[in-house]
């Protein structure tokens, strides 16, 4: 049901405290809670947290009076999310093992779902879209599914954090992760820092993954792009022409570099005129005797007598 490096990894039991180093509550932990206090339906509503873990945010929300049942296939962790709701009758939840892949929960029986974890360790496209149809099929209508995803660019981020990209076993986890986004860890038990087995989301994919239509602002955001790539690329294509025109002149013979065969042959300056002022366009500073002197009104035009 689990890659068997995913389930020793968590197996160590350190995911309990991963989200609250040194008993203080992670950056994101808290951009995490701030995502799901503004999108999530308001309580009592229905919530299940696929891969929930041992509960880290099945605690706070039951808390906040959601019902919420936690599915997760690590057995370690269902355990502990079971001792996380026994705590106090104010975090009350329910916990069972459980596949992302193939949810136990009825069709429409949910007002949200929570997918924090199957996204990233679910390393095939085709496991991934099997675990978003799940989510979709026991979503009520109007519910809401809110999926998490590791970012392309993770390890490198890391690296370059921790000053791992130099460590002759991180550096090519960085290389494969770019290349195609499946992070493995060659050395789980000696380097577990480095994660385990996972996919590495690039934006675009998880889009095209997850069937999420562009926002307004971001298809506006695209069509800018691509109006100003056109308009890059036929700036280029006038310039190349433009150059092959100076270097040959009528009939293939090279040509002058004057002004007047340049403005005749180069698109920018026919648009906008010639490269310099023609005689009767000079421009030429202006002196004290092109100046009326004030004691010297300027004369005006008299009507002729009559």
């Amino acid at each position: 049901m689990i890659d068997p490096a995913i389930e020793t990894h968590y197996g160590t039991g350190y995911e309990r405290s991963r989200l609250f180093p040194g008993g203080q509550p992670s950056l994101e932990f808290v951009r995490s809670m701030e995502l799901l206090e503004r999108l999530l339906p308001a309580p009592p509503a229905r919530l299940l947290d696929v891969g929930g873990g041992p509960g880290a945010y099945a605690v706070p929300l039951a808390r906040r009076r959601y019902r919420v049942h936690l599915v997760d296939p690590v057995p370690l962790h269902v355990d502990q999310a079971r001792q996380a709701s026994g705590a106090g009758p104010a975090a009350r939840f329910t916990a069972a093992l459980g596949d992302a892949r193939e949810l136990a929960e009825p069709d429409a029986s949910q007002d949200a779902v929570l997918l924090f974890g199957p996204l990233y360790h679910l390393t095939r496209a085709g496991q991934r879209r099997q675990a978003l149809a799940q989510a979709r099929r026991v979503l009520a209508p109007g519910g809401r599914l809110l999926a998490m995803a590791v970012s392309r660019f993770a390890s490198l981020l890391d690296g370059l954090y921790a000053d791992w990209l130099d460590d002759p076993v991180f550096g090519p986890i960085v290389d494969q992760d770019l290349a195609d986004g499946q992070h493995r860890n060659p050395d789980p038990v000696g380097r577990p820092q480095f994660f385990t087995t996972a996919y590495f989301h690039a934006p675009r994919l998880l889009r095209q993954e997850s069937g999420r239509r562009k926002t307004r602002k971001e298809a506006l955001r695209s069509l800018k792009r691509k109006i100003s790539d056109a308009i890059f690329a036929r700036l280029q294509a006038d310039a190349r022409q433009a150059a092959a025109a100076r270097t040959k002149g009528p009939g293939g013979q090279p040509g002058n570099d004057s002004d007047s065969s340049a403005a005749s042959s180069h698109p920018e300056r026919q648009l906008f005129g010639p490269a310099t002022p023609g005689p009767d366009t000079t421009i030429r500073p202006r002196t004290t005797a092109d100046t009326p002197s004030p004691q010297e009104p300027t004369s005006k035009k008299t009507r002729p007598a009559t």
